[in-house]
C-alpha cells in the first residue's frame, strides 16, 4: 500500500508539472488583479502573477483542512488511551491468572506426587 501511494504522488506530480509547463504562459506571464466592493468601500489588489494566486489558495486549503480536522484527531487520541489503559488493566489480569495457573500446577504437582509415593510404599 506505500508503494502504491508514492507511485500515486509521483504520477500526480508529473501530471501537475506537464500541465504547468504547457501552460506556463497563464502561470507564470499572465497577471491579475483582484478588486473587492463593500458598497462603503472598494479594495483592490496590485496586479499578481497567476501561479502565486494558485499557491496561496493551495496553502490555504491546507490550513483549512488542518484546522477542520483537529477534532476528529482529538477524538482518535482519546479513545487510543481508554483503549490502552483496557489493554493494560487485561494485561495485568492475564499475568495475575498465569500465576495463579503456575501456582495450582505446582500444587496439583505435589500432591500427585504424593500420592504416587504413597501408592508406591503402599504397594511395597
Amino acid at each position: 500500500m506505500k508503494d502504491f501511494k508514492t507511485i500515486f504522488w509521483v504520477i500526480l506530480l508529473i501530471f501537475v508539472s506537464v500541465f504547468i509547463y504547457q501552460n506556463q504562459h497563464f502561470f507564470f506571464q499572465a497577471n491579475q488583479s483582484f478588486r473587492l466592493n463593500l458598497i462603503l468601500a472598494e479594495y483592490k489588489t496590485p496586479e499578481i502573477s497567476s501561479a502565486l494566486v494558485f499557491l496561496v489558495s493551495i496553502l490555504v486549503g491546507f490550513c483549512i483542512a488542518y484546522v477542520l480536522s483537529i477534532p476528529a484527531r482529538v477524538t482518535s487520541k482519546k479513545k487510543i488511551k481508554i483503549l490502552q489503559k483496557a489493554v493494560d488493566s487485561q494485561l495485568k489480569e492475564i499475568s495475575a491468572l498465569n500465576k495463579k495457573l503456575d501456582e495450582s500446577n505446582t500444587v496439583a504437582t505435589k500432591v500427585l506426587t504424593e500420592n504416587t509415593e504413597k501408592s508406591y510404599s503402599d504397594y511395597r
